[in-house]
């Protein structure tokens, strides 16, 4: 009896191991017919339709199947994918649709769609721009969204010109008065299309008024207006004018539309008043000191005399002789900044000085100091007036 009842407790305690599966299995298997185990199936966390911004990474967990894993796109146009270990990383590309694919050891391979979408084309500006003409009230706007590269066009150049002065900034300079439309286009030809409008504003020149010796060059900015202009000057023997443009090398072209006056000094005739009149008949004077002789190196016009409003003023100078390299050097870089330094030329240098964008008040005087190779020196003195207070009751400019 002792016998039977120890067999049935041995047979008892067979049948529930066997029930448990010999004892339990290791992690990421199942159970298996006679006590062995099966991988689970290979899978990612990558959601069905799983939607992407171009330019952005996701990254999603890599399960089951055997290690080590790999990942591969059809469309690395359109999506990228990289396996760390066990993680996944999907990159955006490019706008479309992919299928990711994930294989394991095995080359069990599990698949997943996904679809690069791009952020709106959009600019900074606002959605109808009004600005006077000139270089000086020109107007800079972000681009972004899209797919680079960007483009600029402006329908109608004789008003306002758009261009692209960084990859991702659009400056748009008003001409003359009218209306024009500037196109912002991406890669995939997507259009913004922004308004624009050039005021006529009050029509001002910058320096208005300068002290030069014979023979040199001198720069004056018009502002606002209304090209075409026209000049008429007090004493036509003083002086050669003329009104045109300023490339970025110095380099003047006769324009009766541009936004640069250029007088030659041909006399020292004391003090000869210069008026710019525009298409609408309003005028700005500016003022010429011619001074007889000439320097071994000199800066012109020896003197200067600029607006102290808000925004940058670019004085264009005009440096003559001078041996080897000649350095600049400002008293108050704060509100003039000029160039470290230029080279020497009997037939002149042109020197851009930049006025501060902040209001300037006091009428402070900012010495611009020229030193050549020989230690020859020469000096420039600009003058920046206070701007005109508005009347009040509104808050004063300047204490």
């Amino acid at each position: 009896m002792m016998k039977l009842t120890r067999r049935i407790a041995v047979m008892l305690l067979a049948a529930a191991l066997a029930a448990c599966g010999g004892g339990g299995g290791s992690p990421g298997t199942t159970g298996g017919s006679g006590g062995g185990s099966t991988a689970l199936p290979l899978s990612t966390t990558v959601p069905t339709g799983l939607s992407m911004r171009m330019g952005d990474t996701q990254t999603f967990a890599i399960s089951g199947g055997t290690a080590p894993y790999s990942a591969v796109s059809n469309n690395t146009g359109i999506a990228t994918a990289a396996v760390t270990g066990t993680s996944l990383a999907i990159t955006g590309a490019g706008p479309g649709t992919a299928t990711i694919n994930v294989m394991d050891a095995t080359n069990a391979v599990v698949s997943s769609t996904v679809s690069i979408t791009v952020a709106d084309l959009r600019t900074t500006a606002p959605s109808a721009i009004t600005l006077s003409r000139g270089v000086g009230s020109a107007q800079t706007y972000g681009i972004s969204g899209g797919v680079a590269p960007y483009s600029v066009t402006s329908s109608n150049t004789a008003v306002a010109t758009a261009t692209l002065t960084t990859p991702t900034t659009v400056t748009i300079t008003g001409l003359t008065s009218g209306a024009a439309s500037v196109i912002v286009r991406d890669a995939l030809n997507t259009a913004v299309t922004l308004g624009v409008t050039v005021a006529t504003s009050q029509m001002t020149v910058n320096p208005t008024s300068v002290s030069a010796f014979i023979g040199d060059t001198v720069y004056s900015t018009i502002s606002g207006g209304s090209a075409p202009f026209s000049i008429v000057e007090g004493f036509p023997d003083a002086a050669d004018v003329d009104v045109g443009t300023l490339s970025a090398t110095g380099a003047f072209t006769a324009n009766p539309s541009g936004d640069i006056l250029r007088v030659v000094v041909k006399q020292a005739v004391g003090t000869d008043t210069i008026v710019v009149r525009d298409s609408g008949n309003n005028t700005a004077v500016f003022t010429l000191t011619g001074r007889a002789g000439t320097n071994a190196i000199n800066l012109a016009p020896s003197t200067v005399t600029i607006t102290g409003g808000s925004g940058a003023v670019v004085v264009n100078e005009v440096l003559y002789g001078g041996v080897g390299t000649v350095q600049l050097f400002s008293s108050d870089p704060s509100l003039i900044s000029v160039p470290a330094s230029v080279s020497g030329s009997a037939s002149g240098t042109t020197v851009k000085l930049t006025k501060t964008t902040s209001v300037v008040c006091g009428n402070p005087n900012v010495v611009i100091t020229a030193v050549d190779s020989l230690g020859q020196t020469a000096t420039s003195t600009v003058t920046i007036q206070a701007p005109a207070e508005p009347p009040p009751p509104a808050t004063p400019l300047c204490p």
